[in-house]
């Protein structure tokens, strides 16, 4: 039988800000903006490498993802680069019907 690599999912923490304060959060939130959070053309870089690795999968965590203003940006170059599947787990509680349709818009 033929040896199959797999590849991880990888959980890519990009923001520690939130709009809920859970007590069973590991990451001990606020509603502010951290300071050393990765750019944009850093998250870029990070998210290239992982193409090239071939991971199957990208998943925008680290709190509340949607409260980072570049995602849509994001989710998009995921998108470009091929065999990289953005997911994002949310709270929720900011997904109004423009925002859904701003985040699932891809080139």
């Amino acid at each position: 039988m033929a040896k199959v690599h797999q590849r991880p999912i990888v959980v890519c923490n990009i923001t520690r800000t939130c709009n809920i304060h859970c007590a069973h959060c590991y990451a001990s939130p606020q509603d502010e903006q951290y300071p050393g959070q990765l750019t944009t053309q850093e998250a870029k870089t990070v998210l290239y490498e992982m193409a090239v690795y071939k991971a199957p999968v990208v998943l925008f965590s680290g709190v509340e993802p949607t409260l980072r203003h570049d995602l849509p940006d994001l989710i998009s170059y995921a998108n470009e680069l091929g065999g990289l599947n953005p997911l994002i787990p949310t709270n929720g509680t900011l997904l109004a019907k423009e925002k859904v349709k701003q985040l699932s818009m891809h080139d």
